[in-house]
């Protein structure tokens, strides 16, 4: 495969990979229990975090926030297990 078509083809894993994700952060889950309702994308990112009614907005920052580095230190470990392997 030559270099072109090797570089239409990442183009085209790259728009897929896009497209998932925008559909993935459309799709939302809501969970509630007794006083608590939280409502998350399926990017795992919290839309919605309210407690006895009220919006509990600094608390879900500091949650995705929380989520967020945990996602990166996954990814770089994943990737650095994927080097080990040769992958």
């Amino acid at each position: 495969m030559d270099k072109f078509s090797q570089g239409k083809q990442m183009m085209k894993m790259i728009q897929q990979a896009k497209a998932l994700e925008k559909e993935l952060e459309e799709e939302t889950i809501e969970v509630e229990k007794g006083n608590v309702k939280v409502v998350v994308s399926g990017t795992m990112k919290i839309k919605e975090l309210v407690v006895d009614g009220q919006p509990q907005d600094f608390l879900k920052e500091v949650v995705n926030d929380a989520l967020k580095k945990a996602q990166k230190k996954a990814s770089k470990k994943a990737a650095a297990l994927g080097n080990l392997f040769g992958f």
